[in-house]
């Protein structure tokens, strides 16, 4: 579903009862009920604009390492920060350029994986093949002249909705949206949405000419700055990123492959050559035992090359395709956590026991815990560590910590599990 792309697309917005395009060849919006409505105004592969409505967003800090790296740490987080277990989720996040001790600013957006596959088949069923899901409100978050400014608060009015976006030194701090008909109480909902500037004075932009007087600067709708922007950014469930991922993967190694063939070939072409000029081999002997040499060394410069990302193609192969995916393990020890537990921290490692800690308000709580990890064929030797009694706030709780072997878990080194 994704490509480079090379120039201006047209931007779908989507939602349940109203959707909209935005055309930037003549700067033109169309919508209308039905996906039936605005289909003739469709062309190529549109960016696929998620209404705010059905989208959960979140501005965090992660650390800051490569978009891959960091979506690992994400998925960890995400049963925190939104109300469905990762598995269920379709996400992605955008980097900012905030950064400071704690890591970078990054804006999290997700939906429910359900809602995912019903879009694209509604996009199937009338013939649309999208370049990527984003979220509306990505389209603010993009905007240079709202992301200048230390707060914003972003109007976008339409015949269906009024969306309102918040943004504190770049990242989404708040993105509603407002059936038209509440269009009368937009003051008291921006009133409401100021608090979430943190004191600051927000600048206010429009993407039209509002029905309310307000003081606010006429700005680009989300969907045009979508329209423009290099969007690094696709709503996806992980499995579809690890098989894109493995993709690129398998990729690179044909790639390697196609030019050890063609490093041999070239070098059977040129011995071919001087083997049928008899009369020439004899002056340019010299000259060819060189030339066979470099291309002798070149094609063990290939072989070892290949050998090298064989061998890390077996490694990635077993990090894509593990016995027990870390997300699954997460996932499943948070549906088996009672509700009076509140886990603290998860620690899995490759080839060593799961580490879980975490605070029980209910002195029976930890047991059942226990219990329920146990019951578990996905794991075993489920150990108790320590439970202490302590005082939080004038609560009495009750801190543990468990370990736990994850069934399928291996070493990366045989020879560590032999010790």
């Amino acid at each position: 579903m994704r490509k480079r792309r090379t120039e201006s697309s047209q931007v779908l917005e989507w939602s349940s009862g109203f959707l909209r395009v935005f055309d930037p060849l003549d700067g033109t919006m169309h919508s209308g009920n039905r996906i039936g409505d605005i289909l003739n105004y469709v062309r190529g592969e549109p960016i696929v604009a998620v209404s705010r409505k059905h989208v959960f967003t979140r501005s965090l800090r992660l650390p800051d390492l490569p978009k891959s790296e960091a979506r690992k740490i994400l998925m960890l987080r995400l049963t925190d920060i939104f109300p469905l277990p990762a598995g269920d989720l379709a996400f992605d996040f955008h980097f900012l350029d905030d950064r400071d001790e704690d890591g970078r600013m990054a804006v999290v957006a997700a939906i429910p994986k359900s809602l995912y596959r019903d879009i694209l088949a509604d996009l199937k069923v009338a013939g649309i093949t999208p370049y990527c899901l984003v979220p509306t409100s990505l389209g603010t978050v993009l905007n240079e002249r709202a992301a200048k400014e230390h707060a914003t608060i972003l109007v976008d009015s339409t015949d269906d909705s009024v969306g309102i976006d918040v943004l504190v030194n770049g990242a989404l701090k708040s993105s509603k949206l407002l059936p038209a008909t509440m269009a009368d109480v937009l003051p008291e909902e921006l009133s409401k949405v100021q608090a979430l500037t943190s004191g600051l004075n927000p600048v206010m932009y429009t993407t039209s000419q509002q029905p309310h007087s307000l003081p606010s600067e006429l700005t680009q709708s989300p969907l045009e700055t979508l329209s423009k922007a290099n969007v690094d950014f696709a709503l996806e469930p992980i499995e579809e990123v690890a098989k894109r991922e493995a993709a690129e993967s398998n990729r690179l190694t044909r790639t390697t492959a196609f030019l050890w063939i063609a490093t041999f070939l070239l070098g059977a072409v040129i011995w071919d050559q001087r083997s049928r000029d008899s009369a020439l081999v004899q002056k340019d002997t010299t000259k060819m035992n060189k030339r066979v040499e470099i291309a002798t060394a070149t094609l063990d410069q290939a072989k070892t090359a290949l050998a090298t990302l064989t061998s890390q193609k077996q490694v990635l192969d077993l990090g894509f395709a593990p016995k027990q995916p870390i997300s699954d393990v997460a996932m499943i020890m948070a549906n088996l956590t009672p509700s009076s537990i509140w886990l603290t921290g998860l620690s899995i490692e490759r080839g060593k026991e799961a580490q879980i800690r975490g605070t029980s308000t209910q002195p029976n709580g930890v047991t059942a815990f226990v219990k329920n990890l146990s019951g578990q064929r996905r794991f075993r030797d489920v150990r108790l560590i320590f439970a202490n009694n302590s005082d939080q706030g004038g609560t009495p709780v009750i801190q543990f910590a468990l370990s736990a072997h994850v069934v399928g878990n291996l070493p990366m080194n045989p020879e560590v599990a032999k010790k």
